[in-house]
């Protein structure tokens, strides 16, 4: 294991495990409030800085923003909110600054090396890490977030980004919102010589690109034109009455500024609020800069002016000329980069396309008159992994120089991927993830209509008829009083099924905003019954794992629900009498045969695969529990400690029924907390009204652990059998120490082989 995965395992282990560390002194343990709100105050801040780099990252990585006016509403919905919030500063000047510095520290990649700057507060990567460090792992999601923003940033080459407050005027923030559909879509409207399609208040309007003085796209005067609806004549006139234009090379944001200094320009003038220089290192788009090994950027090939006719050519011609001799590899290789099938790929027909590819880039990165054609090779690219559809990215796994993919049941390596190429699958998964956490929310009490219908299939992906038929058809298991009905679900069955591709991610969907325990239990079973009947386990299991771990440093109640239904899923048949529980039951681990072996193979895989994603998303659950039993230390909502507890013991006894080497140390980790009495985490506040929880959930970490554990691993629990006595003498109630000595039977079962 790497050094991330043994110290992600090490807080695992301490986390709950530890006392905390007694103060040196009384100065040392104690901070005046008012330093304390301070940094509170501080802290906020940067939280909201971070937050609102992120929804910037959304809109930008999206080169059709605002085209999906359900998704581009919600976004500037928050992006108000947080500007609202940051707006009640007492001392700013109104501008959020993203500056970038550039191996300003050789520990952070050079294309995350920004900081922004608001008021008397800067954020960079390592202040996140630091204030992660303070405010506990539940906020780890922060650092990942920052990090792929500030990399949107570079893709687009921005050396700065400067964001304009709107205040409380309606007429800023729709500037803010035609700015962002500007960005987000100039690059693809200068390569394909179109015009950005811009919407407003349900009406839309062309803009296009519009060329200084040098005959350059400019975006800055692009934005410009598009605020104040001007087209290219209207901005060339306006540029002929700057004294100056040349000036253009000698400053930061030059034509603006010469713009708005001159007082007759001024009056009826919107200044964009959004604002940008482009550094000539980066580039133009993302395929034009590189990363060199020392940590310098450099330019990878010079602008690709050519007509993409042109360079398709170039590129077909060159695949001819090195792959010609197999005209079969040669005619794959082409679909690869030009294929328009990407929307039905499968896993497995997208590594072999992937593998292709990486032997295209190496070749051409071999030949020195072809690397200028590299690039528009990693924009074809970029474009079909757009179209990828998203339960199959799922199964990609992008590591420091290869590529993972899980396909007909078992894992596919690819070696030595170009980097460029792994950014670019890296990217579009966390586009993908975005897409998804976008989706319009699906509640089992809402009454959908028909305008409805085709912006909720395209969250989807499937026909609006479809995605209605299946809503009317969900809509009828109910009665007057909005309850759930089993038996109306059972009758219907065979219906749903009839959708099977979609059917059982859409009525997730509904499961994860059904707050009702009355309709969950049976909405629950039904959903086990679905799965059965449409004899597809393990593309249910990847969707709940998928949403597992979509968010490592968030913990939500659909979290539980997602493994206990997995736990079902992982049986190759299903118990009737499971069905109706909210639990998987203990004696699920006494399973040795009944599990399907590829879902097994799967889960095992995944968890191995996404390692540091699953190891964090466990010490997230872990954080928020020691908050839950101790909440006077807690800065967030809790969620109850129960729950955190029966979401910790699902997992457990998903790894118990796996096993896998992951899965194991997550085991052996929890044993060593679960099952020390002088742990931390049986002396926190609510502690002692917890006893009968925490005694069950070590019972299933015993099973977990003994069923997968070897000769070598029976001395842990040897030495846990040790600390019968310690235990009961944690409550001298009788009904507690009747359990204590049914928990430890469990050990004496596994000892005894």
């Amino acid at each position: 294991m790497d050094e991330t995965t043994q110290k992600l395992l090490r807080a695992l282990s301490d986390t709950g495990s530890q006392m905390p560390d007694a103060p040196s002194s009384q100065k040392s343990a104690t901070r005046t409030a008012a330093a304390k709100r301070e940094d509170g105050k501080h802290d906020r801040w940067g939280i909201l800085l971070v937050e609102l780099a992120y929804l910037l990252n959304v809109a930008l990585r999206d080169d059709h923003f605002g085209e999906d006016a359900k998704a581009a509403e919600d976004n500037l919905r928050q992006l108000s909110r947080i500007l609202d919030e940051l707006d009640q500063m007492a001392v700013h000047d109104g501008w959020v600054r993203f500056d970038y510095r550039g191996r300003h520290n050789p520990e952070i990649d050079p294309r995350a090396d920004y900081v922004i700057h608001f008021g008397t507060i800067t954020v960079d990567m390592p202040g996140v890490v630091s204030l992660i460090g303070r405010m506990g792992i539940r906020l780890k999601h922060l650092e990942g977030r920052l990090g792929k923003s500030f990399e949107t940033l570079a893709d687009h080459g921005f050396n700065q980004f400067w964001v304009k407050l709107p205040g409380e005027s309606l007429k800023a923030m729709a500037a803010l919102r035609t700015s962002l559909q500007v960005i987000s879509g100039f690059n693809q409207a200068v390569e394909n010589k179109s015009a950005i399609v811009l919407i407003n208040n349900e009406r839309s309007y062309s803009q296009f690109p519009i060329y200084n003085e040098r005959r350059q796209p400019d975006v800055n005067l692009t934005l410009l034109a598009a605020v104040n609806q001007m087209d290219q004549g209207t901005v060339a006139k306006l540029l002929d009455q700057v004294a100056d234009p040349k000036m253009a090379d000698s400053g930061q944001l030059p034509i603006i500024d010469a713009i708005f200094k001159i007082k007759r320009l001024r009056p009826g003038l919107i200044r964009p609020p959004i604002q940008v220089t482009v550094d000539p290192v980066f580039g133009f788009h993302p395929a034009s800069s590189a990363i060199t090994s020392d940590g310098d950027l450099q330019k990878k090939a010079p602008e690709l002016k050519a007509d993409p006719s042109v360079l398709k050519d170039r590129v077909a011609r060159f695949i001819k000329g090195k792959f010609g001799k197999s005209p079969q590899t040669a005619s794959r290789i082409l679909k690869s980069v030009y294929g328009t099938d990407y929307r039905r790929i499968n896993s497995d027909g997208l590594g072999q396309r992937l593998k292709l590819v990486t032997n295209l880039l190496d070749s051409m990165q071999k030949t020195p008159a072809a690397r200028d054609i590299s690039a528009e090779v990693l924009r074809r690219i970029q474009a079909r992994m757009d179209q990828v559809p998203d339960e199959i990215l799922g199964d990609f796994v992008v590591t420091e120089d290869e590529l993972k993919f899980w396909a007909e049941g078992a894992e596919t390596t690819v070696s030595k991927v170009d980097k460029d190429l792994l950014k670019i699958i890296d990217h579009t998964k966390s586009r993908s993830i975005a897409r998804r956490q976008r989706r319009i929310s699906l509640t089992p009490d809402k009454d959908y209509a028909a305008p409805n219908f085709e912006a909720i299939a395209s969250d989807f992906g499937i026909s609006p008829a479809d995605m209605a038929a299946i809503i009317r058809l969900f809509k009828k298991c109910f009665d007057s009083q909005g309850n759930f009905l089993r038996s109306a679900f059972e009758k219907k069955v065979s219906e749903f099924a009839t959708y099977k591709k979609k059917v059982f991610e859409i009525l997730w969907e509904f499961l994860k905003e059904t707050s009702r325990r009355s309709n969950r239990l049976p909405l629950l079973y039904s959903l086990q019954l679905l799965v059965k009947e449409t004899k597809q386990p393990i593309q249910a299991i990847k969707l709940l794992l998928a949403h597992f771990l979509q968010d490592p440093g968030t913990v939500t109640y659909a979290d539980r629900n997602a493994i206990m239904l997995v736990n079902q899923f992982m049986r190759s048949y299903i118990k009737e009498s499971d069905m109706e529980n909210e639990l998987t039951p203990d004696e699920v681990l006494r399973i040795r045969g009944g599990l399907d072996n590829n879902a097994v193979n799967y889960v095992i895989w995944k968890i191995n695969a996404a390692q540091i994603v699953f190891l964090e998303k466990m010490l997230s659950i872990r954080k928020r529990l020691i908050e839950a039993m101790e909440p006077e230390t807690a800065i967030e909502p809790l969620l109850p400690a129960g729950f955190l507890l029966a979401l910790e013991r699902e997992v457990h006894v998903l790894l118990g029924l796996v096993g896998g080497r992951t899965g194991f140390e997550v085991l052996r980790s929890a044993l060593n907390v679960y099952g020390n009495p002088a742990a931390h985490i049986y002396h926190l506040t609510e502690s002692s009204n917890l006893l009968e929880p925490l005694l069950l959930h070590l019972g299933a970490v015993i099973r977990s652990y003994a069923r997968n554990a070897q000769k070598s691993d029976l001395a842990l629990l040897a030495e846990v059998k040790l600390r019968h006595a310690q235990f009961r003498a944690l409550h001298e109630d009788l009904r507690y120490h009747a359990l204590v000595r049914q928990t430890f039977r469990l050990i004496d079962e596994r000892l005894k082989f």
